[in-house]
């Protein structure tokens, strides 16, 4: 786990999306892997936790996703190895904003990200929640998954590492012990994740990549289902759902000349957003013009009714905000 630091000037959003309907393109994929892999017992309990991202100015972009877009984001920690963080939390899941300069940096990992802000701000990794650490080692153990845990001092939680060429992007398994909490502590947590917006679940993570059918390959590997194919025309992008209980990650490969292909230019295979699942399309809509920003609807079969944020001024993110349940829950076909 990693973090953020100081002071930069608001940036407004302008929207500049695509809202024409999104029309099924059926293409070919998976001929190999489709949804033939029978899941590991401990996968089929395992949901999004969080998503790190990173920021070069922390204060900046507390006040972004505070101000502009509505959320309440709650002061984080001082990590050992320099970094710092500040946290964005639903009633499933939630983002964690990080930032570190050469500068606080201790330790390689954190002089990686540090270099990583030199060039670039965005989603470095995300985390996978398991009810079991111990049972997912195993699991992936039997598939021959090399893994390895690193577990905090204080133990409030335990994480599982994969091997770094395991998956395309940086992801990792997360554990949270039963602990004795005090009324006043479950009151605080619940009060924090009461967003302004009506965010209310951490619904996806988008992963843009160039190989999407290695990529589905090595969530297969790991005990996972693939869902269904889709096309998501404000992003010219394809794509394909990998299931994680009540969310997902969203495989992306660009289609064509458009925003996922000047990410992957950008930053090669890595996260290229989140979709955020909101309660009320008319709260939200009141917050981001009472900010001055000029959201426009968009609608994307992945996501239904939505609001899209571009990465270019979201500090490296796009994001959808998105009042559609979730994908387990619902029998539409993807599109």
């Amino acid at each position: 786990m990693e973090s953020s630091t100081r002071t930069v000037k608001l940036v407004m959003l302008a929207m500049v999306v695509a809202t024409a309907a999104h029309a099924f393109e059926p293409w070919p994929l998976f001929s190999r892997h489709s949804n033939s892999a029978e899941p590991a017992p401990v996968m089929n309990e395992t949901s999004l936790d969080h998503v790190g991202i990173f920021v070069r100015d922390l204060d900046a972009a507390t006040r972004f996703f505070s101000e502009a877009l509505g959320f309440q984001v709650h002061p984080g920690n001082t990590f050992p190895d320099g970094a710092r963080s500040a946290g964005i939390f639903f009633e499933s899941g939630y983002l964690e904003l990080l930032s570190v300069t050469r500068e606080t940096a201790v330790g390689a990992s954190a002089l990686r990200r540090a270099e990583f802000l030199a060039a670039h701000e965005g989603a470095v990794f995300f985390a996978l929640r398991t009810p079991s650490i111990t049972q997912a080692a195993n699991d992936l153990r039997q598939r021959n998954v090399t893994t390895h845990e690193s577990s905090e001092p204080n133990a409030l939680y335990r994480i599982l590492n994969l091997d770094e060429t395991q998956l395309p992007v940086e992801a990792f398994f997360i554990e949270y012990p039963p602990r004795t909490r005090t009324p006043e502590q479950v009151q605080l947590a619940s009060a924090l994740k009461n967003q302004p917006n009506s965010a209310c679940r951490l619904a996806s993570v988008w992963v843009a990549l160039s190989n999407i059918d290695d990529a589905v390959r090595r969530f297969q590997e790991l005990g996972f289902q693939s869902g269904r194919q889709f096309t998501i025309k404000a992003l010219h992008a394809r794509g394909v759902e990998i299931s994680l209980g009540k969310a997902s990650v969203l495989l992306l490969e660009a289609h064509g000349a458009g925003p996922t292909a000047e990410f992957l230019e950008q930053r090669g295979p890595a996260i290229m957003g989140v979709t955020i699942e909101i309660r009320d399309m008319k709260q939200l809509r009141s917050v981001l013009d009472r900010n001055g920003i000029a959201g426009v609807p968009a609608r994307a079969r992945p996501w239904g009714r939505s609001v899209l944020i571009p990465a270019l001024q979201a500090h490296g993110i796009w994001i959808a905000f998105t009042t559609r349940p979730s994908r387990a829950q619902s029998s539409e076909p993807v599109r």
